[in-house]
């Protein structure tokens, strides 16, 4: 299902002294089935899109808190995984948190720089969700079945 959300930027920092800057709010479509961290990266792209792709944040370099209506609260929109059958877990869609056509976001750039801006150049560890993703245990829609037993798993 195709959603169209409207999104406010905070003040990005680290691009105040540049002669880029992204959008103060646009609508953007994103659809039901994104993971947090899709959807992160089309605000990006769709609020950022006179911005350099060398000066644009990652979706790890942002948070995106969900305005809900009738309500003066949000909640902050991070990728979650949720214990399922047989030690695999799924992902956090925006349909599974019931997130609604024209709904509201925040994108609030993160206090510290983006790696590319940083002294040491690096790039930040990997966290915890990223190793469980490489673990290959980890499905999104449609979860692989495990015909032969190995654990691996197959398409199916």
């Amino acid at each position: 299902k195709k959603l169209n959300v409207m999104v406010y930027l905070e003040d990005d920092p680290y691009l105040n002294d540049t002669a880029h800057t992204p959008l103060k709010s646009c609508q953007v479509s994103l659809l039901s089935c994104d993971t947090i961290s899709q959807a992160k990266g089309k605000i990006i792209d769709a609020m950022y899109r006179t911005v350099p792709d060398s000066l644009k944040p990652t979706p790890n370099d942002v948070d995106v808190d969900w305005k809900k209506a009738g309500s003066s609260s949000s909640l902050r929109l991070v990728d979650m995984l949720h214990p399922t059958q047989d030690g695999w877990k799924q992902l956090d869609t925006l349909g599974s948190l019931n997130i609604d056509d024209q709904a509201v976001f925040q994108c609030i750039p993160r206090q510290s720089p983006p790696p590319f801006m940083s002294q040491s150049g690096g790039a930040p560890s990997c966290n915890s969700l990223l190793r469980e993703i490489d673990s290959g245990r980890v499905w999104h829609l449609e979860r692989e079945v495990d015909t032969d037993g190995d654990g691996k798993g197959m398409t199916g």
